[in-house]
């Protein structure tokens, strides 16, 4: 079955400081209606949360049926990690769940606890084994700039991860802002994690933050591939 299955997800890293173009948040519910999974990662200095910014960064992930998590520096690339199989997870329990109740009657909270076991243990294997489609979302704005070293290595430890999957990773990196102030594709997707990190160490911050376009723009570069519970019903 995991070989038929093609989840798509966005993952957003960026400070919350869109400024440019339409609210962040609003296109991600357009995306997430179309079965593309939004999650963002929030990097954050050490000089305190700025209720704009986390609100931005939980309102995508929210909006786009994701996982959001505001990060230290320094823990980037394990919540990365975390938040990207996390929502696939999610998604997968929300499916389960569903067939559960159309065929039982009751979800996985009413089964008996050794089938919810089972069932647990299968979703677990099932998110290791899915094929994903991963649009890594870069904010290379201006103010990125003092979060541009820890955010290209917490990318670069979330492309490594998935390298030891079972199931087929394909990432395409798209990074925003352009000379233009546009999102642009850094590379469309390549299982090639080598190639990928050699392209992330040459962004260089600078310039507007149109995190919505960006969104959009990965959300394009999805749109052949089916939702992942068409495979599954």
């Amino acid at each position: 079955m995991s070989a038929d299955i093609t989840m798509r997800l966005i993952n957003v890293v960026t400070d919350g400081c869109s400024n440019i173009g339409l609210d962040p948040c609003t296109a991600a519910g357009r995306v997430h209606k179309d079965g593309i999974i939004v999650n963002a990662i929030g990097i954050l200095d050490g000089n305190g949360y700025k209720d704009k910014a986390v609100n931005e960064i939980e309102g995508i992930a929210r909006s786009g049926g994701g996982v959001s998590d505001i990060v230290k520096m320094n823990e980037l690339g394990k919540t990365l990690t975390s938040a990207t199989m996390g929502s696939v997870a999610n998604t997968l329990t929300e499916v389960v769940d569903k067939e559960l109740r159309e065929v039982l009657r009751k979800g996985l909270d009413g089964i008996h606890p050794e089938l919810r076991f089972q069932v647990v243990d299968f979703i677990e294997k099932l998110t290791d084994e899915v094929n994903l489609r991963v649009v890594v979302v870069i904010d290379a704005s201006g103010s990125m700039a003092n979060k541009m070293n820890e955010a290209k290595r917490g990318v670069i430890e979330l492309l490594k991860s998935l390298k030891g999957r079972k199931g087929d990773s394909n990432i395409a990196l798209v990074c925003y802002p352009s000379e233009r102030n546009e999102p642009y594709l850094l590379r469309d997707f390549t299982s090639d994690i080598d190639e990928l990190e050699r392209l992330i160490v040459k962004i260089a911050p600078g310039g507007g933050t149109p995190t919505a376009a960006a969104i959009e723009f990965a959300a394009r570069l999805l749109e052949e591939k089916p939702l992942a519970y068409e495979y599954m019903v």
